[in-house]
């Protein structure tokens, strides 16, 4: 067995486990970082339902880190202070944990729950202490978010800034389908995409997810100019690079799964659009449910004949090719 050192970087490698007791120490692992004795490698366990990852952190990224959080400290003096009034409590549990800690947990809540604010928090257990007390809380990356679909940052800025977060070894980065369009359209930065799509291809992550990132986006490239060609392409693409990740057959159900992702928002786009005019126009008593058996029957036949031969042709297409 090599000898454990505290962990100080590139590498990654993946232990499996087959009992509760393997499985308990495994995730007992994931609470430390370690190092098989080596000054270049870097990074820190991470236990899920499949074994234990080793996430690298490269010099370069912790470099980075380091950079980052100057600039935050730089913004941060520049901001003004909200300080905690006297007067406001936390829930018991919460003092207990992290009274001792530092102040600085204590105050952040403090001052979100006398003035009624979200808390921006990307620490789960924080989180979750807030909404014991009944404080709004959510994590940065909907800020980001927001900011993007606000007009307040482009999308290269906010795919920049979720590199960021997985490179810096967040635990939950969610992407999303615009990031991914955006990426695969433009294909300046091929290792990014790469990152992004590793982050969807993990074990832990909810399958009709991805089918719903997948699906929805084949629509609206559909709707573009060289609409059925390009949803071929993209369709092709996401197959290929699924399958080099979780190999052609699950690849395949996850492609399969986004038809039906895409049909389920088609439906849902056409119900919002002409159920309000049959309801008005009908001079009989029709739930909306009865009204919208036709319109969902519809709309599977058009997608199924649309993005359904899409996928399967793709699919058939790079099955067919032995680089693919």
């Amino acid at each position: 067995m090599p000898r454990l050192c505290r962990y100080t970087g590139p590498m990654l490698f993946r232990i499996t486990y087959h009992t509760e007791q393997h499985r308990s120490a495994a995730r007992g692992m994931s609470r430390k970082a370690w190092n098989f004795c080596d000054a270049e490698k870097r990074g820190s366990f991470v236990a899920h339902d499949d074994g234990v990852q080793l996430v690298e952190q490269s010099q370069e990224v912790s470099e980075l880190l380091i950079s980052n959080l100057e600039e935050t400290l730089k913004l941060a003096r520049t901001l003004k202070i909200a300080m905690p009034e006297e007067g406001i409590s936390l829930h018991h549990d919460f003092e207990a944990v992290f009274g001792d800690v530092g102040p600085c947990f204590v105050d952040t809540l403090v001052v979100a729950k006398e003035r009624g604010w979200t808390a921006i928090i990307d620490d789960t257990a924080l989180r979750l202490f807030a909404t014991m007390d009944g404080i709004s809380s959510a994590w940065s990356q909907v800020i980001l978010q927001l900011a993007r679909n606000q007009g307040v940052i482009t999308q290269e800025n906010y795919s920049t800034a979720v590199e960021a977060m997985l490179s810096g070894n967040y635990r939950y980065v969610s992407i999303d389908e615009e990031t991914i369009r955006f990426e695969w359209e433009h294909g300046e930065l091929p290792d990014r995409l790469g990152q992004f799509l590793d982050q969807l291809a993990l074990p832990t992550n909810d399958k009709w997810s991805v089918a719903q990132l997948i699906g929805p986006s084949l629509l609206q490239i559909w709707g573009t100019s060289g609409g059925e060609d390009r949803c071929v392409e993209y369709a092709s693409f996401f197959y290929r690079e699924l399958s080099a990740r979780i190999g052609t057959t699950a690849a395949a159900k996850l492609l399969d799964d986004a038809v039906s992702a895409a049909v389920a928002r088609a439906q849902r786009n056409r119900r919002m659009s002409a159920l309000p005019a049959l309801l008005k126009s009908s001079s009989s008593i029709n739930s909306p449910a009865m009204l919208a058996v036709d319109i969902n029957k519809q709309v599977v036949e058009i997608v199924q004949a649309t993005i359904g031969n899409v996928v399967k042709l793709a699919v058939q297409n790079c099955d067919a090719q032995l680089n693919c």
